[in-house]
């Protein structure tokens, strides 16, 4: 099982952000979030559009998604 990579709740914002603007522009600005393998525990993903974020193995124990856009293809597969 791969490590997990640590995701700072301060840096949330921001690649949510990239993430807002990439799905926006079909792709052709800001970058898609890749959160594949990430410690998410405890985050506050409220309101997140995570609609096709790679969220495969990522650690989600405690996370809160209230309101949060998981449809349209959010990868949240456990993987091989």
């Amino acid at each position: 099982m791969p490590q997990l990579r640590t995701v700072s709740q301060e840096s949330l914002p921001d690649l949510l952000e990239q993430h807002r603007i990439w799905l926006a522009t079909d792709g052709t600005r800001g970058q898609q979030a890749n959160l594949q393998d990430a410690d998410l525990h405890d985050a506050k993903l409220d309101h997140a559009d995570l609609r096709s974020a790679d969220l495969t193995r990522a650690n989600l124990d405690g996370v809160s998604l209230r309101s949060a856009l998981l449809d349209g293809g959010a990868d949240i597969g456990c993987g091989p």
